[in-house]
């Protein structure tokens, strides 16, 4: 028989034998295969328990159950038989999935607001050739003053670098992302635990003590100056500027933060301490929603997703009869939790009043002069009975409809 090369080199039977040495052939031997059935079980049997009789109670009209099923077997059908999928799920029943149901959760639902990141200013090509940086914040007269002169940047060339090859302004392509982040938060209603309470605080100032009107205060509470001057919370606005796509241009948020014990300096540790503490169960910033009302002087706030509380608050500003200016804030609100709605109890509540108070005596001291500057009205605070629905909802969705954030170009 023909061997290759190789096999001088390498032998193929390498077998040893106690008697006979190297190089014998190793017979070979078929071994026949077994069958076998490995986790193998009769298959299941439906079994229905009888089911107890009263006495005096009439017998059932018709086969029993376990007559029906025994009639039933064999029968041909000429419907699939059906998944545990099928099984498990009712037939013709419409199913709705609540992804933040709210069933007595102890922990406030909703999604975390977006951080605050890096965005790149927009850069544009001036008539003079060069190439610059715009601030995203430029008032609007400054730009349309610009352009009337022609020394604003070029409109075709101006554009938002860091999304992909850059984005050209005014479009939604080219709007701050972090506005538009923004815009995909959604309101909190659903997750309301406990009663719906109101709380509103003043303050009002004379005629004698009065150093801005009506319209100049509007002006600090729709865009919450003073609102830092030692209080024990931060506010960011984030609102579209002259270089944003038209479709935002009412689009307003506020995010707060609460001051911890890291920050400094530490001129509040007890309340640092409580904001500290609460962050073992909700976000260090919070997101709400802000529909400006100049003809009302009015700021209309709207909690959303992950806010510890649900419901909405106003800053409104007007001047009474008597001349007295009167700074005002009231809340129709519930709590986003359990833990929250206890922690109300204990001290949530005062913290978050003691954030207004501080926010309302910041104005005042900005709208006012003189001895006795302002007068702080005592806050009234109604707990309305369980089961009571939040008023102010109607009017939250009256101004989200008007605001049309159901824009094709907008979604979630």
């Amino acid at each position: 028989m023909w061997k290759p090369i190789i096999t001088k080199l390498f032998p193929l039977n390498n077998h040893k034998s106690p008697k006979r040495g190297c190089n014998q052939k190793r017979s070979l031997r078929l071994e026949t295969l077994e069958t076998r059935t490995m986790f193998y079980a009769d298959p299941l049997a439906l079994s229905i328990p009888d089911t107890p009789s009263l006495v005096g109670e009439p017998k059932p009209v018709g086969p029993t159950a376990e007559v029906f099923l025994q009639q039933q077997i064999g029968k041909p059908t000429s419907q699939p038989k059906p998944s545990q999928i099928d099984l498990d799920v009712p037939q013709n029943t419409p199913t709705e999935i609540d992804p933040f149901a709210n069933d007595g959760n102890l922990f406030p639902l909703g999604r975390p607001t977006p951080p605050n990141r890096y965005v790149p200013a927009p850069i544009g090509v001036f008539p003079d050739g060069s190439v610059r940086t715009i601030d995203p914040e430029i008032d609007p007269i400054v730009v349309q003053q610009m352009d009337g002169h022609g020394t604003g940047p070029i409109r075709e060339t101006t554009h938002r670098p860091g999304i992909g090859t850059g984005a050209p302004v005014g479009t939604i392509a080219g709007t701050d992302p972090r506005l538009l982040e923004h815009m995909t938060l959604e309101e909190n209603w659903k997750h309301g635990v406990g009663p719906v309470i109101q709380t509103t605080q003043s303050i009002e100032i004379s005629p004698d003590n009065q150093h801005l009107d009506v319209a100049a205060i509007y002006d600090i509470l729709e865009n919450f100056g003073e609102f830092k001057d030692g209080n024990i919370a931060d506010v960011t606005i984030h609102k579209p500027g002259a270089l944003d796509s038209p479709l935002v241009q009412d689009q307003h948020f506020a995010i707060f933060t609460v001051k911890t014990l890291g920050d400094a300096p530490l001129n509040d540790p007890f309340w640092h301490l409580m904001n500290t503490l609460q962050l073992m169960i909700n976000e260090p910033d919070v997101a709400v929603r802000l529909h400006n009302l100049p003809d009302e002087h009015e700021v209309f706030g709207v909690t959303l997703e992950k806010h510890m509380l649900v419901g909405a608050r106003a800053w409104r500003v007007y001047e009474q009869d008597s001349g007295w200016i009167v700074i005002e804030t009231e809340a129709w609100e519930q709590r986003n939790g359990i833990i929250n709605d206890v922690a109300a109890e204990i001290a949530g509540r005062a913290a978050m009043e003691e954030i207004w108070t501080r926010y309302l005596t910041n104005v005042a001291n900005k709208a006012a002069t003189g001895e006795g500057r302002f007068h702080v009205l005592p806050k009234t605070t109604t707990v309305h009975p369980p089961g009571t629905k939040n008023p102010w909802k109607a009017r939250a969705d009256k101004y989200r409809n008007d605001l049309h954030l159901h824009s094709p170009l907008i979604t979630r």
